[in-house]
């Protein structure tokens, strides 16, 4: 089985792989959420701190240029934390419906590469 999560999901998962340890392939993790950023918008209690140890399974963490909720900073202190590979979109802002991606092929593109790796 392979997660993907998007936004406050991520960190989700991040709770989740720490206190539930399941048999998981990977985790697919799109334009996480910094809650702890002074300009993150209030309402998600329960979400900080982030978990800052190492993901018990393969992931890739997706992110952009532009994105309101995460700098590109703490986007790879989470990857970096969470053994997660990294990759940085050019300027898509926060990626999800508002970004008007429509199906996004470059993301299902990704998400394949992930999914049919050895590793996830």
């Amino acid at each position: 089985m392979v997660l993907v999560a998007h936004s406050l999901a991520c960190t989700l998962v991040a709770m989740w792989a720490e206190r539930y340890p399941r048999p998981i392939r990977g985790a697919f993790l799109v334009a996480p959420s910094d809650t702890e950023a002074d300009s993150y918008p209030s309402g998600t209690e329960g979400f900080s701190p982030v978990p800052l140890r190492r993901l018990p399974f393969p992931s890739q963490v997706i992110v952009s240029r532009g994105d309101p909720y995460v700098s590109i900073e703490r986007a790879t202190a989470f990857a970096h934390a969470w053994g997660s590979q990294l990759t940085i979109l050019g300027g898509l802002g926060h990626i999800g419906s508002d970004s008007d991606l429509k199906m996004w092929p470059q993301g299902l593109a990704l998400l394949n590469g992930f999914a049919c790796t050895d590793y996830a």
